[in-house]
């Protein structure tokens, strides 16, 4: 009976029980459930992908449909090149480029100048001050200057453009170079850039080139530079008197006074040329002999002012026309220049130290069409509207042949990616209508209404007819760009090539938007979005009005004599003007902005002027530090060294301030050795703390000033501050320039010789102030206060913005018009409107493909809803199967513990079963 009781029973149980096979099996629906729910997420993240791959090839056609919808832009123009000569390329004289501004045309073309930059040179090899040509070009030159009776150095100094150069003893020939190219920066840029150039050994020549193109080139001057100044030696001066010109003895301080001497010389240009005679007469005086070597072709002649009673003449290269080898010879030809024509104090002599020109500056010049153009650059963009043309080389004999025409190729490869973007989106929804035998399917959008919508719609906008185009010419089909059942779209070569080669217009006209008005005061701006074409009825309740105001006073004969008044300016963006005017004709003074600004007030037309010159006038922001910086003797320069304005240790300077944006600007320089370090060092610092947007220089007073490189409105601010207070700067509240835009108004005179200040635009001008100090220019001042249009579009009222009427609701919303007529209470005119299939398209594909407000991203929106609601459905259920997992394990645990009881009580019971049986006979 062993085994075969209770306890064998439960054992059995116990042991073949798999608890956690029942918990999966009792949960499997609950598991089945939330994968049914997993495959709707899955099928909804697809559909949303799909969405997104329309989305996307519906925006890119969008794109291309926006870029055809522009008349301005949608033709294209190429031009063609062809020389009269066989041996002379086309390509070799010119090339051209054009906008879409282009008309075409057949035009003849001839190169007869090419711009060149002026470029001047050492004549020859640069000689140090004791006249040794210099073994390199970083040693001292060692020039100096002259000292004054006071005993004050003034160091030798040239001009290029106005900008001037000051040379110190130490300055090498490099150094010289640098000081020329610092020059070169900011708004007031010389447009000169400065190089050295080693010819040969101890052959070492300052090149200065102009940085454009044009006859205007550069000038430099300078009586140092010339024969016999401190700077003679660098070989690109001209040939001076040697002495102070006289008349009877005494130094002229007049260049036009008569001489009172005869005699003849002669000049040479190059060493080649011809001499050419220099009468001199008795009424001549030392400009009118200035003006006679000049005249002689590759020289010309100046009178230079050394000082007060010290005139001198100076002869040099011409550099329009400058001889081969750059020489000037005077030849004492009749003994005049040794005896009666001492005075002008010239020599027989053949000068080698004047500039050498190695290149002439010149002027662009070609001829089109019979009409001859000059300008300073070789790439010439306003003479034909739409076309650059770019210089290579002048050859005057040849003709070159330019037809501009319509860039067809541009055209047909613009007109096929409008095909491919169309077709691509259609064959994409004809896939997902397509049916799978293999999978019994469609594709997962099928279902999707919003498919067959935009299938239907784009379909519908290409057999739409343009309204004003020919009826053979109205759709895309009639010119051959024809859809297939399928609706996908194909180029009929046949038909379409017609338009392209002898009607392009037709192909713009039927993908661009246009509206013509009836009235030449009503224009055409834009369209709306989803504006189809028709007409459309502007009635315009109040046109717009300028800000203004108008004195009483008639000015027509001015203010009269002796009377002086001001009038202050500030229109809506709070740009002052101030200017003062003087009815005797005076110039008015005090404004504190500069002299121009001052007026004679003698009648209106010259008030008018004043004032008009000083609203377009932009100012350029400039700051000004309060204290001087001086030497013992005299105000610093940028040449002053820091020793000689008392700093005697190291010290280091502190730039701060606010750039031009208002941002914040931190600097610092060092002052590492007083004796060396110049104020120039210092002034570099800065502009490069200001990352080259301002310049900074030191101005005569000794005072450090820094300047905008841009114009116009400014918060440009500076402080510099020594660590150790060992030299002070001030602050730049004082003498500072604001910076200024024009002034958005006008000065009129009102028809009646009554002063009229408005502002430039039309509308609210909140803001337009004119304050008149004396009343006397305007008297009563009328005020007009600015005012928007008021209307409506087709009846539905629309926005008014200056002289603008835009819709802004239904189909117009966008649709804008510009009225500059006086007529209001009335329909002012009727806009026809033929909307193109690109302009069509504009609308139509933002209403499906914009990435925020379109259908397609609605959706994708919608399908998330559900994407999201799914998963909580999915959680909830997770979370419900949890709780069961847990409660079954739970009472599968407890069963077996109690079948675990049950079978050690068996057990018990078997044992005592067993032992009763055993005790049996």
């Amino acid at each position: 009976m062993a085994g075969t009781g209770i306890s064998s029973i439960v054992s059995n149980q116990v042991a073949g029980f798999d608890a956690k096979a029942a918990v999966k099996g009792l949960l499997s629906l609950d598991q089945t459930e939330i994968d049914l729910l997993k495959k709707k997420q899955s099928d909804i993240v697809a559909k949303q992908d799909l969405l997104n791959t329309l989305k996307s090839d519906l925006q890119a056609l969008r794109t291309t449909a926006v870029a055809m919808a522009d008349s301005a832009t949608f033709l294209s123009y190429t031009a063609s090149l062809s020389s009269n000569n066989a041996s002379v390329p086309a390509s070799n004289l010119l090339s051209v480029s054009g906008t879409n501004a282009v008309s075409a045309g057949n035009h003849a073309i001839t190169v007869d100048q090419i711009a060149t930059a002026k470029r001047i040179s050492s004549s020859s090899a640069v000689l140090n001050s004791a006249g040794v040509a210099i073994t390199s070009d970083t040693i001292a030159l060692g020039y100096t200057g002259t000292t004054t009776p006071a005993g004050t150095i003034v160091k030798p100094s040239f001009t290029i453009n106005g900008q001037t150069v000051t040379i110190d003893s130490a300055d090498s020939l490099q150094d010289i170079a640098a000081k020329i190219n610092q020059l070169n920066t900011g708004a007031s840029a010389t447009g000169v850039t400065a190089s050295v150039i080693k010819t040969n050994t101890n052959d070492y020549r300052l090149v200065l080139a102009a940085d454009n193109t044009g006859s205007t080139g550069f000038s430099i001057s300078g009586s140092a530079l010339n024969s016999g100044g401190a700077l003679a030696n660098l070989q690109i001066g001209s040939l001076q008197s040697s002495a102070a010109v006289t008349k009877a003895g005494t130094a002229i301080s007049d260049a036009t006074t008569a001489l009172n001497v005869s005699g003849t010389f002669q000049v040479q240009a190059g060493s080649t040329g011809t001499a050419t005679n220099i009468t001199v007469n008795a009424n001549d005086s030392l400009q009118s002999i200035a003006n006679k070597i000049s005249a002689v072709a590759g020289l010309t002649a100046t009178v230079d002012t050394i000082s007060t009673n010290d005139l001198r003449l100076s002869i040099g290269i011409d550099n329009a026309s400058p001889p081969a080898d750059n020489t000037i010879s005077i030849i004492d030809s009749t003994g005049a220049l040794a005896s009666t024509l001492a005075n002008l104090g010239l020599s027989a002599t053949s000068t080698s130290n004047t500039q050498s020109v190695v290149e002439a500056p010149a002027d662009a010049k070609m001829t089109i069409d019979g009409l001859q153009v000059t300008r300073s650059s070789n790439s010439i963009s306003d003479v034909l509207s739409g076309v650059t043309f770019d210089l290579k080389q002048a050859d005057a004999t040849t003709t070159v042949n330019m037809s501009v025409g319509v860039d067809t190729a541009a055209l047909q490869s613009n007109v096929q990616s409008f095909v491919d973007g169309y077709n691509k989106v259609m064959s994409f929804i004809n896939q997902q209508f397509t049916f799978d035998t293999k999978t019994n399917t469609n594709g997962p959008l099928a279902s999707d209404p919003l498919l067959r919508s935009i299938q239907t719609q784009l379909s519908s906008s290409l057999l739409t007819a343009v309204p004003g185009l020919a009826s053979d010419r109205n759709t895309l089909a009639s010119i051959g760009i024809e859809p297939d059942a399928q609706g996908v779209l194909h180029i009929n070569h046949a038909l379409f090539d017609n338009f392209l080669n002898n009607s392009p217009s037709t192909i713009r006209d039927l993908f661009v938007a246009t509206g013509t008005s009836n009235n030449t005061q009503l224009q055409f701006l834009t369209k709306g979005l989803s504006t189809p074409s028709g007409s459309y009825d502007v009635y315009v309740s109040s046109v717009a009005q300028q800000e203004s105001r108008t004195g009483s006073v008639n000015l027509t004969t001015g203010l009269g004599t002796g009377v002086s008044d001001s009038l202050t300016v500030t229109d809506n963006g709070g740009h002052s003007a101030t200017l003062f005017f003087n009815g005797s004709g005076a110039q008015g003074t005090g404004d504190g902005l500069s002299a121009a600004n001052a007026a004679d007030g003698s009648s209106i037309t010259s008030i008018v002027s004043a004032l008009n010159t000083e609203f377009a006038r932009e100012i350029t922001e400039t700051r000004l530090l309060s204290q001087p910086l001086m030497t013992s003797t005299s105000p610093a320069n940028s040449s002053t060294t820091f020793r000689a304005l008392g700093v005697n240790n190291a010290t280091t300077i502190t730039i701060s301030g606010t750039s031009r944006t208002g941002a914040a600007i931190s600097g610092t320089y060092s002052v590492l050795d007083p004796t060396k370090d110049t104020v120039a060092g210092l002034l570099n610092a800065i502009q490069t703390a200001y990352n080259q947007k301002v310049i900074a220089s030191i101005d005569s007073t000794g005072r450090i000033k820094i300047t905008d490189t841009t114009g116009g409105d400014s918060q440009l601010r500076i402080s510099l501050t020594s660590n150790n207070g060992a030299i002070s700067f001030g602050n730049d509240a004082a003498g500072a320039t604001e910076g200024r835009y024009p002034l958005s108004v006008t000065a009129s005179n009102d028809g009646s010789g009554h002063l009229k200040i408005a502002a430039n635009n039309y509308g609210p001008a909140s803001g337009l102030s004119v304050v008149n100090s004396s009343g006397l220019l305007m008297g009563t001042v009328t005020s007009v206060a600015g005012a928007d249009i008021a209307g409506t579009i087709n009846g539905t009222v629309a926005t008014g913005t200056g002289q603008s009427l835009m819709g802004t609701s239904g189909n117009i919303d966008g649709f804008s018009v510009f009225y500059t007529g006086a007529t209001s209470g009335a329909v002012v005119g009727t806009i026809t409107l033929g909307v193109g299939v690109g302009s069509a398209f504009d609308g139509l594909l933002d209403t499906y493909a914009n990435s925020f407000t379109g259908l397609i991203a609605s959706d994708i929106s919608s399908m998330q809803s559900k994407y999201d609601s799914i998963t909580s459905q999915i959680n909830g259920l997770q979370q419900r199967m949890n709780t069961k997992r847990t409660t079954l394990t739970k009472s599968f645990t407890q069963m077996q513990q109690l079948l675990a009881s049950l079978k050690t009580t068996g057990n018990f019971l078997s044992a005592q079963t067993n032992a009763q049986n055993a005790t049996r006979p």
